[in-house]
């Protein structure tokens, strides 16, 4: 959506904005999100922690423990994003949902997850705990994040063992995965003000198509044993399907 007024931009711009996110719809509207990690959402905890207080609430006037786990929540959100781990949110009630796949994944709706990140400080109620330790138990990767180790951007993609990575890791480079049809599309764009040059590891061979969504260009690649090589110029999208 565009939250602005259309007299913000020029035709000219507001045409290009136009053409920009419907070639974005052409590919994505159809496409499922495809997230193989999961961040715990922890209202369960906070529910327990909450304090009512007069005015606005704020972080500061609830508990120690609420502080901690808030702290650790939005840490965690950041490094997956700066690390262009596509992730998504459970709570307790999703989780007792879940179940273990053959493969070791623990299935939620349409998403399969291989990792699940759990902040500082949570206790998960029995059947969501059992749940966890069942899929933990065939080969999912459960991380809990703590006081000793915390998990930070430097080390969040050696605790999730990622299937794409892109080299040299780049805080302003935001990374989405979907799938449709058969293929995968992987959506990267470029929030920063500079360039970025490098490449995208994944475990693709053959070919890859490259797409700009903005100057409506098309060119098709072979995946290299390195990985594929992609310059993104500052506030670009480019869009990968193989």
């Amino acid at each position: 959506n565009l939250y602005y007024s259309p007299e913000d931009r020029s035709p000219a711009e507001n045409l290009q904005y136009g053409l920009f996110v419907g070639r974005l719809n052409a590919l994505l509207r159809d496409a499922m999100p495809e997230p193989t990690v999961a961040l715990y959402y922890p209202i369960y905890d906070l529910w327990a922690e909450y304090r009512p207080v007069a005015g606005p609430l704020r972080l500061a006037s609830q508990s120690d423990r609420s502080q901690r786990i808030a702290g650790s929540y939005f840490r965690l959100g950041q490094s997956l994003q700066r690390r262009q781990i596509p992730f998504v949110l459970t709570d307790h009630e999703f989780l007792t949902q879940g179940t273990v796949t053959a493969e070791g994944r623990l299935r939620i709706g349409n998403v399969a997850l291989s990792a699940l990140l759990l902040p500082l400080d949570v206790e998960l109620p029995a059947e969501a705990e059992r749940v966890v330790q069942e899929w933990q138990a065939a080969g999912g990767k459960v991380i809990r994040d703590s006081l000793e180790r915390p998990i930070t951007t430097k080390d969040v993609c050696a605790a999730v063992a990622p299937e794409l990575t892109i080299d040299p890791a780049e805080d302003h480079v935001v990374l989405g995965r979907f799938s449709r049809d058969g293929h995968t599309i992987v959506v990267l764009v470029n929030v920063g003000t500079s360039e970025w040059n490098g490449r995208i590891h994944a475990p693709w061979s053959g070919t890859c198509h490259v797409l700009d969504p903005h100057a409506a260009k098309r060119e098709t690649r072979p995946v290299e044993r390195d990985g594929l090589p992609l310059a993104l110029p500052p506030r670009q999208t480019r869009i990968l399907v193989h």
